[in-house]
C-alpha cells in the first residue's frame, strides 16, 4: 500500500523539490519507504507501507532496460500468475513486489495491459521509450484505490489524495457541481472533487497524457477469470489471495453476514486473526452482540471492541476525518471507521473488510423499495438523497444548485440503471472513498474480497429482477 505522487512542468521548473513536498504531505499512506525519481521535466514518487516484500525497500519499478518505469498503490490478486506468465515469455524480475509486473506487461500489451489485472490499484507508468515520454494514470475497476490529477498551461500534477497537489497549486475554486452532486447523493461523484480543475481518475479507466489529456475505459479481462460454480470457492479464492502478506492481518467485523463471511474464511489461512468491532454506549443499534457470536464459534478470531461514549473527544476525531477525506461524505459510519482503524493499527497492519457485498448482490433495502414503487427512479433517488424538498427550499435561495450535475435518467431497464450507479458512482465515491482514506489516515491497509473480478463476472449473471422481488437477502451468498 502506498502514496503514488507526480508532477510534470511546461516551463522549465525543476520537479525534483516539488515532488519531495507532494510524498512528504501524504507520509501517512507509506510510513516505511519514500522514493522519487527526476526524468527531465518529470517527477514520480512513492510512499510505500509494506505488505509484502518487506525486506526490498524500492518504491519505483522498472522494466529490464529501465525505460518503463512505474509507482503504484493497491494489490494485485493475481499477480503470481501474471509474474509466471511473463517469466515463462523471458522476462525477469528484480523483486518480489506485485508491482513490478506492470512495466513488464505494459511491454507485451501496451495500455491494454491493465485489463488483466485483478486487485485494487491506481498507477502511473511512464514510457521512455520515445523522445517525449508518455504518462499512463490508472485505477481499478472498482475504484477502490483513490488517484487524482489537475493540469494548467505550466503543469501536469497528480496524487494518491488531494492534499499533495494543494501545496503545488493551493488556489483552487469550489466546483458548483460537485456540491450539486453532493446536496443530491450525499457524496461527489467521480470525475469531480470539491475543486474546479482537481478531477479523480474515473474506476476501470486511464488517462494517457503526452501532449494532451486522453481517458479510456477498460473492462476487466475473462483471460485470467477462473470458471467457479459458486460463491463460496469465489469467496474463498479472493480472501486466500487478499491474505497473502508478509505482516500481521486482521478484520473489521460488525456481526453482519458480509463481514462475518469474510471473517470465517480468513480463518483458513490465517492462525490468529484480530477483530475489531465498534461499541456504542446506551445506543440501540450495537454491533457487539452479533460480532461475539462470531468470534466465539471460531477460537482463531480474538476480538477487540472500540467503544463510543460520553467520554470520546468527537470533536478531535471529527477534525481529523474531515481532513483525512478531503472531500465532503454524508456517512454516519465516518466516526467508526477512523477509531477501528487507529486501534487496528496498533496490532496489525492491514484488515479485511465486507465491503462490496451489497453493490454486486443488490441487497441494499433502499433498492428493493424502489424496484417495487410505481415511480421507481424517483424513489432511488429520494432514498438515496439526504436532504427534503422543502429543506432544499428553506436552506437554499438558487434552487438551480440541485441542477448542475444529473446521474441518473430514466431508461428502459430501471434494473440496470440502479446498478450501474451504485457500481460507478456510489461504491466509489461513497463507500470506498470513506475506507480508503480513513484507514490510510492511520497508515493501515483495507483489504476488499467481495471486489474481485471472478464475482463481478458471476453476479453478472444473476437475474436481478429475481433479487430485488426476494424476501430472502443475499440468497445467494446464505445458500454458500
Amino acid at each position: 500500500m502506498c502514496g503514488i505522487a507526480g508532477v510534470v512542468y511546461f516551463d522549465g521548473h525543476n520537479p525534483s523539490s516539488t515532488i519531495e513536498k507532494m510524498l512528504k504531505e501524504q507520509k501517512h499512506r507509506g510510513p516505511t519507504t519514500s522514493q522519487s525519481i527526476s526524468i527531465k521535466n518529470i517527477a514520480i514518487g512513492s510512499v510505500r507501507l509494506s505488505m509484502r516484500d518487506v525486506d526490498n525497500k524500492d518504491a519505483i519499478f522498472f522494466n529490464e532496460k529501465r525505460d518503463i518505469v512505474v509507482v503504484y498503490n493497491g494489490e494485485i490478486y493475481n499477480y503470481l500468475c501474471l509474474k509466471n506468465f511473463l517469466i515463462k515469455n523471458g522476462h525477469s524480475f528484480a523483486t518480489e513486489n506485485d508491482a513490478e509486473i506492470i512495466p513488464h506487461l505494459y511491454e507485451m500489451y501496451g495500455r491494454n495491459f491493465v485489463q488483466y489485472l485483478d486487485g485494487m490499484f491506481a498507477f502511473c507508468l511512464i514510457d521512455m521509450r520515445s523522445k517525449f515520454p508518455k504518462i499512463i494514470l490508472g485505477r481499478d475497476h472498482f475504484g477502490v484505490k483513490p488517484l487524482y490529477y489537475y493540469k494548467d498551461a505550466s503543469s501536469f500534477v497528480f496524487a494518491s489524495e488531494i492534499k499533495p497537489i494543494l501545496t503545488i497549486v493551493p488556489k483552487q475554486k469550489l466546483d458548483e457541481k460537485a456540491i450539486s452532486s453532493y446536496l443530491k447523493y450525499r457524496f461527489v461523484a467521480n470525475p469531480l472533487t470539491p475543486f474546479k480543475n482537481i478531477k479523480k481518475v474515473k474506476p476501470s479507466s486511464i488517462i494517457i497524457f503526452r501532449e494532451k489529456l486522453i481517458s479510456r475505459k477498460y473492462f476487466p479481462s475473462t483471460k485470467y477469470v477462473h470458471n467457479y460454480n459458486n460463491v463460496f470457492n469465489i469467496l474463498k479464492k479472493s480472501v486466500e489471495q487478499n491474505t497473502e502478506a508478509d505482516v500481521k492481518l486482521g478484520c473489521f467485523l460488525s456481526g453482519g453476514l458480509d463481514s462475518s463471511i469474510i471473517s470465517c474464511l480468513m480463518t483458513k489461512f490465517i492462525k490468529r486473526i484480530p477483530s475489531f468491532t465498534i461499541q456504542y454506549e446506551n445506543f440501540l443499534l450495537n454491533e457487539l452482540e452479533y460480532a461475539n457470536l462470531v468470534s466465539q464459534s471460531y477460537k482463531n478470531i480474538i476480538s477487540n471492541y472500540v467503544c463510543v461514549n460520553s467520554k470520546t473527544d468527537l470533536v478531535n476525531v471529527i477534525e481529523k476525518i474531515v481532513l483525512a477525506l478531503e472531500e465532503p461524505i454524508y456517512s454516519t459510519v465516518t466516526v467508526a471507521t477512523y477509531l477501528l482503524s487507529q486501534q487496528a493499527k496498533k496490532q496489525v497492519s492491514g484488515v479485511l473488510t465486507g465491503d462490496g457485498s451489497d453493490e454486486l448482490f443488490m441487497s441494499y433495502q433502499y433498492l428493493k423499495k424502489s424496484f417495487a414503487s410505481k415511480i421507481p427512479l424517483e424513489c432511488y433517488k429520494k432514498n438515496i438523497g439526504w436532504l427534503s424538498n422543502n429543506v432544499k427550499h428553506f436552506l437554499f435561495y438558487d434552487q438551480n444548485i440541485f441542477n448542475k450535475i444529473k446521474l441518473l435518467r430514466e431508461t428502459k431497464n430501471i434494473i440496470n440503471t440502479f446498478r450501474d450507479f451504485e457500481l460507478k458512482y456510489r461504491l466509489s465515491d461513497y463507500h470506498l472513498l470513506r475506507v480508503d482514506k480513513l484507514t490510510m489516515a492511520n497508515s493501515i491497509e483495507a483489504r476488499v474480497p467481495f471486489l474481485c473480478t471472478n464475482l463481478l463476472y458471476f453476479t453478472n449473471k444473476l437475474d436481478l429482477k429475481k433479487i430485488l422481488m426476494s424476501k430472502n437477502e443475499k440468497e445467494e451468498l446464505k445458500r454458500a
